[in-house]
């Protein structure tokens, strides 16, 4: 039998590897690391392209493997004479079709099938979305583990804009031309659009007239259980669980499945069934997609590198900053002050300028997941919550800060409307600690946050964009601002925690800077405790403490301050009998001043 694509890989790379002197595992993914950008080798991987399990599938990792093993074996074994850069290169990708058709890893399919008919008799359903203008290779051998990998259907979940629909497009497109006999392509955003291309399928299966399209879907079901004709179903944006109830396709051994969604409800899980999470591009991604798509306008590297920091290196926020960029000649500098200084829908193109088929800019991209989210229980909770979380660092906020009473009695406050608020200030009942972790698995659900309660003291993460979203938002106005951000800083002030150097305090200290550049003074009101302080001079920074809060001070203790001999300055605080010495060392942020006050405990008066 001969030696399939894969294996050939494998032993060619296991000749090259030993004429280079066969260096370990760690020390290639330490030289990937080192690279500029840097790159990522797994020794897993490593241990599996060598053993001739799979194949590598960046084009990138694949390139420099070989030229680093090749420059060595130069050097270690001159008679060494290996096969050209384009040999490595096409058997790679000769490797992974082979692995796509076979749905096995590194080109071996699982059992020989039938064999397909003729072309004539091939049958496809739905247009396959087009691929994306500078597409970076994501393949399945990235987001699949080798131990589920013989899985029939696949599940691809990730917050909206991540390139899901364009990795299943990326399979489906493969699968079509390694000879799949039967491909549907199915909008999957509601059961009736499902139906609909079910329907399509059995018409051209010649399995009913589709006069009734429930039976014509029921019949392609049927038949996609008892063929023995190879085929794919995609079923893109699943929206609702429920609307994919008695609709899945069959587990059968000729066919497979490929599902996007940005839920992650237990009802999408089952045995047989691969959830495979779908994050941002890397940061070696987002740069290679930057330099590819606009040439000289991202030659320098640290702005480039910056601009995908500052988007998160979401795919959809990338492809549509690159589109403005280019209709304006704009470099990453120029383009990374007007994203600092516009709202995020004036620093992408209008909707009729949107790149690679894009129906939504990226600030609405989420609005539909937010409704759903919004409407479930607990009722009305989720939008609120959302706006609140947006204030805070998004790499991390305390579930502690998320679940106190501060911020209880605020959401309560944001969910009603503003006349409502007025009349209710004093009296509005706070909702529950249950409603409140109910309403974060819920935002999580909807992957509009990540939510694990073992993460502490970082349980709550959010995308930048999200939060920048949420903020911008109708629903979030200067009053709703103020609101939440007062509970926030009321939050942040009750639960600040004695030991200064504690990784709370650190992500308490991140939290308090976000909660400044984005609510400002209105979130340090007379109700939270502190106004601003605004001025470079320790000396006056403290007397405007004093000023600002002698009488809430007063009420238990004298204020007392007294410069060390540090270079920005320590101070004790004298408070109802307490001394708290602590070392304050300025920042370079106005949230140094709630930062002090916070720390020094002052707030322990009030």
């Amino acid at each position: 039998m001969p030696q399939d694509t894969t294996a050939t890989y494998a032993a060619t790379l296991r000749s090259l590897h030993e004429a280079a002197g066969s260096p370990s595992g760690a020390v290639i993914k330490s030289q990937a690391a080192a690279q500029k950008p840097p790159l990522k080798v797994i020794e897993s991987s490593w241990s599996d392209w060598i053993s001739g399990k799979n194949v590598p599938s960046s084009p990138a990792v694949a390139r420099f493997v070989i030229a680093y093993l090749s420059g060595r074996a130069k050097k270690v074994t001159p008679s060494y004479i290996g096969p050209p850069e384009s040999w490595w290169e096409e058997m790679r990708q000769r490797a992974l079709r082979e692995r796509r058709i076979g749905a096995g890893r590194g080109g071996r399919p699982r059992k020989a099938g039938p064999r397909f008919s003729a072309a004539a008799d091939r049958r496809r359903v739905g247009v396959i979305p087009g691929v994306a203008d500078c597409y970076q290779d994501r393949t399945f051998s990235e987001l699949v583990d080798s131990k589920v990998a013989n899985a029939r259907c696949w599940i691809f979940t990730g917050t909206g804009g991540v390139g899901k629909t364009q990795l299943a497009a990326s399979y489906a497109r493969s699968a079509w031309e390694e000879g799949v006999q039967v491909l549907v392509w199915a909008a999957a955003s509601s059961r009736r659009a499902i139906l609909h291309a079910y329907g399509q399928a059995a018409g051209q299966l010649g399995l009913s007239d589709q006069g009734d399209v429930a039976e014509a879907a029921e019949a392609f079901l049927v038949w996609a259980d008892q063929t023995e004709t190879r085929w794919l179903v995609v079923l893109d944006d699943i929206q609702d669980p429920s609307d994919v109830r008695s609709l899945w396709p069959p587990d059968s051994e000729y066919g497979q499945v490929i599902a996007t969604t940005r839920r992650r409800d237990a009802a999408l899980q089952r045995q047989g069934r691969q959830v495979i999470q779908v994050d941002q591009f890397s940061d070696s991604e987002s740069l290679a997609f930057l330099r590819g798509k606009l040439g000289p306008l991202a030659a320098d590297v640290d702005q480039a590198t910056a601009l995908a920091d500052d988007l998160g290196h979401l795919p959809i926020a990338l492809a549509q900053a690159a589109a403005f960029m280019l209709d304006r000649k704009m470099p990453c500098a120029q383009y990374r002050q007007l994203l600092n200084e516009r709202l995020l829908e004036e620093a992408v193109p209008e909707s009729d300028g949107l790149p690679d088929d894009h129906q939504l800019i990226v600030a609405a991209i989420w609005n539909i997941s937010i409704d759903q989210a919004d409407e479930a229980r607990p009722v009305k909770v989720a939008r609120s919550l959302l706006n609140f979380l947006s204030l805070l660092d998004s790499n991390g906020i305390p579930a502690l800060i998320v679940d106190s009473v501060p911020t209880r009695q605020g959401v309560a406050m944001c969910m009603l409307g503003q006349d409502e608020r007025q009349e209710a200030y004093s009296t509005a009942e706070a909702l529950t600690s249950d409603q409140i972790i109910e309403a974060l698995w819920l935002l999580h659900r909807f992957h509009l946050i990540n939510y694990d309660p073992d993460a502490t003291p970082r349980e709550v993460l959010v995308h930048p964009l999200i939060q920048r979203a949420a903020r911008e938002s109708s629903a979030c106005g200067a009053s709703t601002r103020k609101l939440l951000g007062s509970a926030a800083a009321k939050s942040i002030i009750a639960k600040w925690p004695h030991e200064e150097k504690s990784e709370l305090s650190q992500v308490l200290r991140t939290s308090t800077a976000a909660l400044w550049k984005h609510a400002g003074v209105a979130a340090w009101d007379e109700e939270g405790g502190v106004k601003a302080w605004r001025e470079d001079d320790v000396a006056d920074f403290i007397k405007d403490i004093s000023r600002q809060l002698g009488v809430t001070v007063r009420r238990k203790g004298d204020f007392v301050s007294e410069r060390l001999g540090d270079g920005c300055g320590s101070f004790t605080i004298w408070n109802g009998g307490g001394f708290y010495n602590e070392a304050f060392r300025c920042g370079e942020t106005n949230s140094r001043g709630v930062t002090f006050y916070c720390s020094a405990k002052c707030f322990y008066s009030m």
